[in-house]
């Protein structure tokens, strides 16, 4: 039995690690993309909150919604940014429903 050449041998090594780190790197676009999808319902869902306990009308919370919606579509989107935004709208959204 003759053994594999050498050249052919490092061609599949990094054939195989090239195949890893695609699909690594597929994974993550998956996961970015799902916290992307995941932080834009929860700034609809709570929007439409608002504007049933509130009216489309309330400025505070528009001055909320705007940063986050922006944060949202603006390239480069950073995740970490989007969630402060998003979150502070959905807190405070949840406190005046609360108060109310």
């Amino acid at each position: 039995m003759t053994e594999p050449s050498p050249e052919l041998t490092a061609v599949h090594d990094r054939a195989v690690a090239a195949r890893a780190a695609v699909a690594r790197y597929d994974r993550e676009v998956r996961r970015l993309a799902g916290a992307h999808q995941d932080l834009s319902s929860t700034l609809e869902l709570h929007r439409l909150r608002a504007a049933r306990y509130f009216g489309d009308e309330d400025r505070r919370l528009a001055e909320l919604h705007a940063p986050a919606a922006r944060a949202l579509q603006t390239v480069p989107i950073d995740l970490a940014a989007v969630r402060r935004t998003v979150g502070r709208y959905v807190d405070e959204v949840n406190r005046r429903i609360e108060e109310g």
